[in-house]
């Protein structure tokens, strides 16, 4: 079974009381009737960025950066409905801000690969979100010891060497996402040549 680096009570106490004020307008069923509302799994977030990708380095563990924040899962009447990322200010550990609230089918897909994990992972590897922005990736990372692994939450259309639900090697998912082409910004029509 899995495990994952905890947070201290007064810190989830802190992000919930954050949540219970956002969350309702985000969601105006939550506001208009009882429900049952809880933080359920909670992650530390790193990051992966392109230029670390493309190093040519295969170990995550010198690679991935840690981003100070923390997801979390919220359920509303017992199943996953929103997801809630929260940083520590200025290191002060009672002074927590909820960065970023989503309600939607995220919170489901990151629930779906938990479950996953859960089932089909023999070893107890430590877990952590793994965020890869110019992939428009999240994953979970299992580090058992100096090995790790990825699993894919969900992956983006254009992304062919790659499927959600699968353990990867570091190795061989980093050198999957090698093939593929990071996103490079915004692409508009192309504007007229200049005139000569």
């Amino acid at each position: 079974m899995a495990h994952v680096q905890t947070l201290p009570n007064d810190a989830l106490d802190a992000i919930a009381k954050q949540v219970g004020r956002l969350y309702p307008s985000l969601d105006n069923n939550v506001a208009q009737r009882q429900t049952s509302a809880a933080l359920t799994e909670t992650f530390p977030v790193w990051f992966l960025s392109t230029d670390a990708i493309n190093t040519g380095n295969d170990n995550l563990l010198e690679l991935a950066q840690d981003t100070l924040r923390w997801h979390s899962q919220i359920w509303i009447d017992g199943k996953p409905e929103g997801v809630v990322r929260a940083v520590v200010s200025d290191g002060d550990s009672s002074d927590w801000s909820v960065t970023q609230i989503l309600k939607g089918d995220f919170a489901k897909a990151v629930d779906d690969a938990i479950r996953w994990i859960d089932t089909e992972v023999g070893t107890n590897p430590l877990v952590r979100i793994l965020e890869i922005p110019t992939y428009f990736l999240t994953t979970f990372w299992l580090i058992d010891g100096q090995e790790s692994s990825v699993v894919i939450v969900r992956v983006p259309e254009n992304l062919q060497n790659l499927s959600p639900l699968v353990q990867y090697a570091s190795q061989d998912f980093l050198a999957l996402l090698r093939q593929e082409s990071p996103a490079i910004g915004i692409r508009t029509k192309p504007s007229q040549p200049p005139l000569t």
